[in-house]
């Protein structure tokens, strides 16, 4: 037995009317006309951005270079205490030297000892603060 094929229908071709082709691209234009002001607002909402980000970027910046500058101050402060104290630390050396070549009185000795001692405090205070900062 043969079959018989069936036959397919040609698609018919729509003729669209001027009157419907109009609305069709009212249409279109209407929905470009949404885009386009949908994505003019993106913009101005970007541009925003971007200026909130520069005065952002701009603060930044200038409490970075506030926190440089009272570092490197903080830094000289330390280095100016550091300084003083290894000048009292070598007065100090220099008096002890006196004592052993001319055998000084243990009071006078002792009063150095305790003051050398201060200043080896001072300076573990300053190493401390040191890493802590």
């Amino acid at each position: 037995m043969i079959q018989k094929l069936k036959k397919i229908p040609k698609k018919q071709e729509k003729i669209f009317k001027e009157s419907d082709v109009a609305v069709l691209l009212e249409n279109v234009n209407d929905n470009i006309k949404i885009l386009a002001e949908g994505q003019t607002g993106l913009n101005q909402r970007m541009d925003g951005l971007d200026q909130k980000m520069d005065g952002l970027g701009k603060n930044l910046s200038q409490r970075i270079d506030g926190l440089e500058q009272e570092m490197r101050d903080n830094f000289k402060s330390i280095l100016q205490y550091l300084s003083r104290i290894e000048d009292e630390i070598m007065g100090i050396k220099e008096d002890i030297r006196e004592l052993k070549e001319k055998k000084l009185d243990k009071e006078k000795f002792f009063i150095l000892e305790n003051q050398f001692g201060a200043m080896r405090k001072d300076i573990r205070e300053c190493q401390t603060f040191l890493k802590i900062k």
